[in-house]
């Protein structure tokens, strides 16, 4: 992190103010973003209450992007092996979103083999249909991205196609995070309406 970035966790006094700096921090969540700055494929630094962890930018949007956090260790469950500053890994089910103003530090792109190997993880993890038109709990049936065989590749798919991919996986994620916000709210009524009736 550099000097300037840092100066606003000091106080008038010169002090260490951590309030003061995320007061700072939401001040400027409104104002400038660096939605510009962040691309899909790309791993940040982020920062977070117990430090900073490093994401994978999976898509983005206007005010957020939806983010894979990467993790030391490899993971139980759809694990995935990431090259980040060393090799990370990353658990495809775990997906998440992350507002702009908390991406401190470009690490490095993932290049189109790699992020289109972590999206057929993505795929296969939350078993989306791999062709237009097929229903969800079909088997996949595209070659995996990453494949040794490239002979084996099916042939380009039309634009419209890959249009229709993209709309699929965009809403997937969407609905995603919107079932995980209805389930927050859900369970903060539940325990509300318990208290008052007891």
């Amino acid at each position: 992190m550099c000097y300037k970035e840092n100066y606003i966790r000091y106080n008038g006094a010169g002090y260490y103010d951590e309030t003061a700096y995320k007061a700072m921090q939401t001040m400027d969540r409104g104002g400038t973003s660096k939605m510009e700055n962040v691309n899909r494929g790309e791993i940040w630094e982020m920062e977070t209450n117990n430090g900073a962890r490093e994401v994978l930018v999976v898509q983005t949007y206007e005010r957020y992007a939806t983010i894979l956090m990467l993790f030391d260790t490899e993971q139980n469950e759809n694990d995935v092996a990431i090259k980040s500053r060393g090799l990370m890994h990353t658990d495809c089910g775990r997906i998440s979103y992350c507002f702009y103003d908390r991406m401190n530090e470009f690490v490095r792109a993932l290049s189109s083999e790699e992020m289109d190997s972590v999206l057929y993880q993505i795929s296969l993890t939350l078993d989306l249909p791999a062709d237009v038109g097929a229903e969800p709990g079909e088997a996949y049936t595209a070659t995996p991205p990453m494949q040794e065989n490239n002979s084996e590749f099916v042939a380009e798919a039309s634009d419209d196609e890959q249009e229709v991919r993209q709309m699929l996986m965009d809403s997937a994620l969407e609905l995603e995070g919107v079932t995980r916000e209805r389930n927050v709210y859900k369970d903060l009524y539940e325990q509300l309406l318990n208290r008052i009736v007891k």
